[in-house]
């Protein structure tokens, strides 16, 4: 096996599809109530291959910033997918109270003992 004595192809995706979990391709229509399990486990995978599958993800296909230099170098998994998907926007009050109250903690932390050295300098710099 170390030294492919049978030559036995490479893993690949599935035929007709372009990845190795199609699935995560489209919306997921689920309960909320599973949500949490789903993500848990997309996690679970996603790092039993990193650690595993040295093909999973490679230098380059991942983001980099340098905050000493202030540069940011955009991944090559952006070449291979159309990005995020926009959520729909319903309302202009679509945030609850809890909501609001919950991202004035993460400012108000992030702007003062959570603070960084490099923070300002970065924003000007990442455009994603």
């Amino acid at each position: 096996m170390v030294t492919n004595a049978l030559s036995l192809p490479q893993p690949s995706p599935l035929p007709g599809t372009d990845t190795i979990v199609p699935v995560l391709r489209r919306t997921l229509n689920q309960k909320l109530e599973n949500v949490d399990a789903i993500i848990l486990a997309c996690c679970a995978l996603h790092n039993y291959l990193k650690k595993f599958a040295p093909k999973y993800i490679t230098h380059k296909f991942v983001d980099r910033e340098n905050t000493t230099k202030a540069t940011f170098r955009k991944g090559d998994w952006r070449t291979i997918t159309d990005g995020l998907t926009p959520l729909q926007h319903l309302s202009d009050n679509q945030r609850n109270t809890e909501g609001n109250e919950v991202r004035d903690k993460f400012m108000k932390y992030f702007n003062a003992e959570g603070r960084v050295s490099f923070q300002d300098k970065m924003v000007n710099v990442v455009s994603i």
